[in-house]
């Protein structure tokens, strides 16, 4: 049986007014009578937006701008220096961070706590010691300001319906964490859970290299290798949630076994400690990190390292540019340090072979936010749900335990 569902006045209020502070939040100088052209509304439904978001304190009149044509000057709208804040923790293998932003994903605070041997309790009251700290700061820098919501981005598996983080390989053992549960129980507010690679996608969207684009998929390579989709301008979460396992592709059919199964998974092959461990056998050094890339990319053996890992890399996004069609590829997670003669070299041998070669012209860039962008990505959690119109009532409900 079909089933058809309805949106209310109320919701259709809030994604409108979701649409308009997006707007305002996401780019600069605009006025009432840009935004009403830019989303399709009225300009008196607008106004009347702009007008209960300013009340609401999410949103000033900051500039006139002044013009030769006759008429009423424009207002240009800005968000309100007290307006709330986000909350964003990044659950990765090595450590969790927190950071503190404003509804444009500006800066306010960021901190971290490296693990070292977790369980569900330790890890839980690290995550708690940050979020406390985050929001002691926050409150101390500015009293009026309290916060929206909180964004989690975290490794996978993961099940962002439930909330919980499932199994991870190689994290202590630890599984069926629920952290939007007892994040909620704590703190009393709205909490978004998305895998570290969607939210990424989601951070280039909103705010990053990503913008101009409706379709484009995001590639972080860090322990593993996994990326994020955008298509028609949504973040792409598929049937269960396991979309974008790109490091499971296989480039060998008959090649090493992996732990998921498979053979030949690209990760297998690719990932941040597969190459660290090869450019140490190249240069005897046992400290090298990522940001010594591009000095070792002047070293010949370094070099065929960094070229055979961008050709095996180029395989398996010829074929993901095959089925997904994007319009860009965004290099991500510790992939940024990777030299920008590589990415020139990606972008070549992918626009060389896939379908569309000779029709379009398929770009490869960095991100916007280097290797920050999974925890800039936990806030945008918060802020795409608050651009859908969905945090607008429990922020006027005011029922938090902060």
């Amino acid at each position: 049986m079909n089933k058809f569902f309805g949106i209310n006045n109320a919701h259709i209020k809030n994604i409108n007014r979701g649409l308009v502070l997006q707007c305002i939040a996401c780019n600069d100088g605009l006025s009432r009578v840009d935004i009403s052209k830019r989303i399709g509304l009225t300009k008196m439904a607008v106004t009347n937006i702009v007008n209960e978001l300013i009340n609401d304190g999410f949103v000033v009149e900051k500039d006139i701008v002044h013009t030769a044509f006759v008429g009423r000057n424009p207002v240009i709208l800005d968000i309100a220096e007290n307006a709330p804040f986000i909350i964003g923790l990044y659950i990765s293998r090595t450590k969790v961070s927190v950071v503190v932003t404003d509804l444009r994903l500006r800066l306010q605070y960021q901190n971290n706590i490296i693990f070292r041997h977790e369980t569900s309790e330790t890890l839980t009251k690290k995550i708690y010691e940050l979020v406390d700290g985050a929001i002691n700061n926050q409150k101390n820098k500015n009293p009026k300001s309290i916060p929206l919501g909180i964004g989690v981005s975290a490794i996978g598996p993961l099940d962002a319906n439930t909330g919980k983080i499932l199994n991870p390989t190689n994290f202590f053992g630890i599984q069926n964490l629920n952290v939007v549960g007892f994040l909620q129980d704590r703190y009393g507010l709205p909490v978004f859970l998305e895998n570290d690679m969607d939210a990424a996608a989601l951070a280039e969207k909103l705010f990053g290299v990503g913008r101009p684009y409706a379709n484009f998929l995001y590639l972080g390579i860090t322990s593993g290798i996994g990326s994020g989709i955008i298509t028609n301008g949504k973040l792409y979460r598929g049937t269960s949630g396991f979309v974008g396992e790109i490091g499971h592709m296989s480039v060998s059919f008959d090649g090493i076994p992996c732990d998921c199964g498979n053979r030949g998974c690209l990760e297998m092959y690719i990932n941040l400690p597969i190459i660290l461990q090869q450019l140490r056998d190249v240069t005897g050094k046992c400290d090298i990190i990522p940001k010594d890339f591009e000095s070792l990319s002047k070293i010949d053996g370094c070099n065929a390292v960094f070229e055979d890992t961008v050709n095996k890399l180029s395989a398996a996004l010829v074929n993901a540019t095959n089925m997904l069609d994007p319009e860009c590829i965004i290099i991500g997670h510790e992939g940024v340090y990777l030299p920008n003669k590589y990415i020139n070299y990606l972008q070549e041998h992918i626009g060389a072979r896939i379908l569309s070669s000779g029709y379009k012209t398929l770009a490869v860039l960095k991100s916007s936010f280097g290797e920050h962008a999974p925890l800039f990505g936990s806030a945008c959690c918060v802020l795409q749900k608050l651009f859908e119109g969905y945090v607008f009532d429990a922020y006027k409900k005011g029922d938090t335990n902060v």
